[in-house]
C-alpha cells in the first residue's frame, strides 16, 4: 500500500496538482475488492494533515473504517496519499 501511496504522491507532486486521477489504476494495484483514498495539499507537519482529514466527515470516515486492513501513506513535497484496503466479504 505505501508504494502504491508513494506513487501518487509523486504523481501529484510532479504535475503540482491536488487529485484522484487514475484511482481505479491504484485501486487494481491493491488487489482488493474496496479501497478507500485520502489526499491532502500542503500540511506542513502529519498533524495538521490529520486534523484536515479528521474536519471532513468524509475523509474522516476513511481513516477510522473499522474494517481497514492495510494502509499505506505517502508525502511528496507538499502532497500527501492515504489509500487503505478494506476486508470484504463478497
Amino acid at each position: 500500500m505505501k508504494e502504491i501511496a508513494e506513487d501518487h504522491s509523486d504523481y501529484m507532486n510532479k504535475k503540482d496538482i491536488l487529485n484522484y486521477d487514475f484511482f481505479d489504476y491504484r485501486f487494481s494495484k491493491a488487489e482488493s475488492k474496496l479501497c478507500v483514498e485520502n489526499v491532502v495539499w500542503n500540511a506542513e507537519l502529519p498533524k495538521a494533515q490529520f486534523r484536515l482529514w479528521k474536519e471532513s466527515s468524509s475523509h474522516n470516515a476513511n481513516i477510522l473504517n473499522n474494517k481497514i486492513r492495510a494502509a499505506g501513506i505517502s508525502k511528496k513535497g507538499p502532497y500527501v496519499t492515504f489509500l487503505a484496503v478494506i476486508k470484504c466479504n463478497i
